[in-house]
């Protein structure tokens, strides 16, 4: 695998666990602030509302390309399972 492509997959699966982070710290705020709904945290750690998880991904993708954002729906129990959406990461 080239340098380059390895690095790229670093930097991604970096992000990723910047997000992974994020959700997990801000969850009480986020699963209040957003019950019910889908969002994307993208890679500037902002939130978006999304329609459905359909939509979610496709937009995701469109604006931040694979494996830059998760798309979660937010539960009304304790819910803390996250999406990864990324060639990288089949599962966690």
């Amino acid at each position: 695998m080239p340098l380059r492509t390895l690095f790229i997959k670093m930097l991604r699966m970096s992000n990723i666990q910047r997000q992974i982070d994020y959700y997990n710290q801000n969850y009480q705020e986020i699963s209040s602030k957003y019950a019910g709904q889908v969002i994307i945290i993208n890679e500037q750690l902002t939130i978006e509302n999304v329609s459905n998880e359909e939509e979610g991904y496709k937009e995701g993708v469109e604006k931040y390309g694979y494996g830059n954002f998760l798309l979660k729906k937010i539960r009304d129990i304790d819910d803390k399972s996250i999406n990864i959406v990324s060639p990288i990461i089949t599962s966690i």
